[in-house]
């Protein structure tokens, strides 16, 4: 079974969260210089920097380039997570994991999906991850010692 521990499930939170902002930063791009992103593109013809609108070009273009990157290492991150997922016994553990980590839903929507209570949810996740936490120490401590 692959081990998972509480910072590689939340690595898709953050993952998730620094899209978001680079969407937000190339928005707040467009708005700003009003056009859209093929068409600055195609302005750009030399290295030099000659306008206001050509260096929030490339700013933009930039933030594009570093949000493609961070997409593919979000797609990585779930497909590690789904064969984790794949691999726990218990189908109940394997939904709430799904929808906290994959889906990014709230323990009160899981708990609404699963019939629970968002505390019951929590729990069980949380014991889960400790579970598994403590299971991979002991593993590590075993291999170390």
């Amino acid at each position: 079974m692959i081990l998972l521990i509480r910072n590689e499930l939340n690595n898709i939170y953050w993952l998730n969260k620094e899209i978001e902002d680079l969407e937000n930063r190339i928005k707040e791009l467009d708005e700003t210089c009003g056009v859209s992103s093929s068409k600055m593109s195609d302005g750009i013809h030399t290295n030099k920097i000659s306008n206001p609108i050509e260096e929030l070009t490339i700013k933009k273009l930039k933030f594009q380039e570093r949000l493609f990157g961070i997409k593919a290492e979000l797609l990585e991150e779930k497909e590690k997570i789904e064969r984790f997922v794949q691999s726990v016994p218990d189908s109940q553990i394997r939904t709430i994991i799904r929808l906290r980590n994959i889906d990014l839903k709230t323990w009160e929507e899981i708990g609404e999906f699963l019939g629970l209570d968002r505390k019951t949810v929590a729990s069980k996740y949380n014991k889960f991850v400790n579970e598994q936490t403590e299971r991979y120490k002991s593993q590590t401590s075993k291999q170390n010692g």
